[in-house]
Formats: structure tokens, C-alpha cells, sequence
């Protein structure tokens, strides 16, 4: 992301997952759930994120986030609303 906001830097990353396997598992998880032909090799989204208790604040700013980055890159309005879609549905998974 292109900016993390105060309220997500107390999370810290998945236990035993270095950054750069985060962002692999991220990378995995959009390029599935996108149609490519990797494979999620992760956790569930619900045993992923359960245990940081993640609000509804957070994941707002996540989205700002996210809008952020998508904005930076000039992802086009379509592949944009893809992929919110995809975020979006992963919600009720994640915010308690």
C-alpha cells in the first residue's frame, strides 16, 4: 500500500510470515481470486486476520489505502472495481 495508516501499524504481520512472504501470500490471493492461474496457498481470510481484531475504522482506512495505491498506478475504473469487489467481499471475514 501506498500509505499505512497509524491504526494498522499496530498489527503486526502474520505470525511466522516474513514481509516478503506476506506480500507473496497477498500477491497469491489477488491474482486467484482475479482469475490467474496461481493458487492461494494461505490461511483462511478468517484465521488470517481473527486474531488482530480489526475494526471497522481500520478497514476503512485499509480502503483509503488501497484507493491510494490503485490511484498511484492508474489501474484502470474497471480493474479497479474488480478488485474492491474482491476486498469487499473478504470483509466479513476480517472486521469484527
Amino acid at each position: 500500500m501506498v500509505v499505512q495508516a497509524p491504526a494498522q501499524d499496530a498489527h503486526e504481520s502474520p505470525r511466522g510470515v516474513t514481509p516478503a512472504g506476506f506480500k507473496c501470500l497477498v500477491t497469491e490471493m489477488v491474482c486467484w481470486a482475479t482469475g490467474g492461474p496461481q493458487e492461494y496457498t494461505g490461511r483462511s481470510m478468517k484465521d488470517s486476520h481473527q486474531h488482530l481484531m480489526i475494526t471497522a475504522a481500520e478497514w476503512e482506512a485499509f480502503l483509503d489505502d488501497l484507493q491510494q495505491t490503485l490511484d498511484k498506478f492508474a489501474v484502470p475504473p474497471a480493474e479497479q472495481a474488480e478488485i474492491k469487489a474482491i476486498v469487499a467481499s473478504t470483509r466479513a471475514d476480517i472486521v469484527v
